[in-house]
């Protein structure tokens, strides 16, 4: 008999924790954020080379040996001052044979001219044969054409004379010097190279590859943050000047330039950097913003009867069409809200209104576990067991 009261008193425990534990709602977990005040920004990101706004690389139009030479990297020049000097002693050669043929070519000159005016005077009296005359006036003719020969080839002496003083073309800093007092330079085809100068360092600009499938967005006018592994705790701004439209093709790959603008007023930025550069395609500065999660969630309220749930459909009154909506956590129960965006990137959504900065909006929920079953647990409340005998 005490066995069979144990038994129904075990069976009666067991059917009020099913139904009590059935009875109870399942309790739900909001994970929320708060609407601040940020920016919303759309970019593209490209790799390029840091260089001088302007840069000429500095040759010579005769051949010679370097005689001396004034400047060193990083020194600052000013525009006509010399830098090197060629050895100059065959061009001095040439300056003389050219000035000696051309007091040559003068005075073959003035005896043809004085040949030829009194022919002139002669042929007014009649008293020289035309052939004699043609053959006077021809050859003042060509005295006079090598006279200019002459002044012409002085003139290109003269000139190859200053090419052998090299001078910076403008103010600037020297970037390199690829030559060597001593050295031989030989101007054939192509001027060999003596030094490069920057013009202005205090300003550069940065050579970005941008990628066929986003130069479409990119404009002239953007603004650009970008970053050098120098600096990697700096952030540069510059600005779009402009796109190059000549393709570059590299396996099978095509990029185009895009030349940006920045200032380098601290000097941080250096010839040759390799930037990251962020062109900010579009975006909102200083306006509420919430995670772009929240447009995607929706609440999974727990089953009620139809008449509940029309009533908190009615509550809620449903999304209208043409605008967005989020649910927002008010006194632990979740609200619709209906809002406008404005300009969106991959993580945040500006919100034009609807929303205030610091309401918490709903991004996610989680159901908490129900309790098992206790005809489906393990452990029997009075045998430890399940399936065990009382004896």
């Amino acid at each position: 008999m005490k066995k069979i009261i144990i038994i129904v008193i075990i069976i009666i425990l067991s059917v009020t924790a099913f139904f009590i534990i059935k009875k109870k709602p399942a309790q739900i977990r909001y994970e929320t954020e708060s609407a601040f005040i940020g920016d919303v920004r759309n970019t593209i990101t490209a790799t390029g080379k840091v260089q001088p706004l302007e840069q000429v690389e500095v040759s010579t139009q005769v051949s010679g040996i370097i005689d001396s030479i004034f400047v060193d990297f990083n020194d600052k020049v000013k525009a006509n001052q010399i830098i090197a000097v060629l050895d100059q002693s065959v061009l001095q050669l040439q300056v003389s044979q050219s000035n000696a043929a051309l007091s040559s070519a003068q005075s073959e000159f003035s005896y043809r001219k004085s040949l030829f005016d009194r022919a002139n005077a002669l042929k007014e009296k009649n008293m020289i044969s035309a052939d004699d005359y043609e053959l006077i006036k021809y050859n003042y003719e060509r005295s006079r054409n090598s006279l200019e020969t002459a002044k012409i080839d002085n003139s290109r002496a003269k000139t190859n004379l200053g090419y052998a003083i090299i001078r910076s073309p403008i103010d600037g800093v020297v970037l390199s010097r690829d030559v060597e007092q001593g050295q031989t330079v030989a101007a054939s085809l192509n001027a060999p190279k003596l030094f490069t100068i920057a013009r202005d360092l205090t300003k550069m600009q940065v050579l970005a590859d941008i990628d066929e499938a986003d130069i479409g967005q990119v404009k002239a006018g953007m603004n650009v943050q970008f970053s050098v592994d120098a600096w990697a705790d700096s952030v540069f701004s510059g600005v779009v000047k402009s796109i190059r439209v000549q393709p570059n093709t590299s396996n099978s790959t095509v990029t185009y330039t895009a030349v940006i603008s920045a200032d380098n007023s601290n000097m941080l930025l250096l010839p040759g950097m390799t930037a990251t550069a962020e062109i900010i395609t579009s975006g909102a500065e200083n306006v509420i913003v919430i995670p772009s999660r929240a447009l995607r969630f929706r609440p999974q309220l727990p089953q009620k009867s139809g008449n509940q749930n029309a009533q908190e459909n009615r509550q809620t009154g449903g999304r209208n069409r043409g605008q967005t909506a989020v649910w927002v956590l008010e006194n632990g129960a979740p609200v619709e809200r209906q809002i406008q965006t404005g300009e969106r990137s991959s993580l945040l959504i500006e919100v034009k209104s609807g929303l205030s900065e610091g309401d918490k909006v709903i991004i996610a929920q989680t159901l908490a576990a129900k309790p098992k079953n206790p005809s489906q647990q393990n452990a029997n409340p009075l045998t430890g067991n399940r399936g065990t005998r009382i004896r």
